[in-house]
Order: C-alpha cells, then structure tokens, then sequence
C-alpha cells in the first residue's frame, strides 16, 4: 500500500491575543499499489487541487523502506508518499 501525506501551515492570523490558530491542513490518501510514487502523488494532487512541482526525490526514514517528497505549488512543505509496511 502506499501513502501520501500533505501538511500545511495555516496561513491565518490569530484574531485576537491569546487565541489559538486553527489547526493546519492534513491530508492523507490511502491507494492500491501503484507503478510508480509520482503516479500515485499526481493523482493526490489532482484530487486535493494540488499542484506538483518537480517529480520527487528520494527521502532517508528509518521507519519506512522507501519514501520519497514532492514540491507542491504555492506551499514551501513537501508531499511525502511511503510504501506501508
């Protein structure tokens, strides 16, 4: 199985002192196996109204085998897909 997972800031003030921000955005996308990690994170994209912006790189996890990040327009984050265990 593959995953992908999204995490972005909100971009919100706080509307007044001592209150809290809401919580930022996270997406999570569960699939089939899929041939390849950027096919799996175009289709994520496409459904969230994403953009991708460059075709991934590789990423070191201790806790996963293989995991890679992608850029995402307009967002300084990057989208990681791992294969599950």
């Amino acid at each position: 199985m593959i995953n992908a997972s999204f995490f972005a800031a909100n971009p919100a003030p706080a509307a007044e002192e001592g209150a809290e921000k809401a919580p930022g955005q996270s997406l999570t996308f569960e699939g089939e196996p899929a041939k390849s990690f950027f096919g799996i994170a175009k289709a994520f994209a496409e459904k969230n109204g994403l953009q991708l912006t460059d075709k991934g790189r590789p990423e070191y996890s201790p806790r996963f085998k293989r995991i890679e990040s992608f850029g995402v327009q307009g967002s300084a984050q990057r989208m990681f897909i791992w294969a599950g265990a």
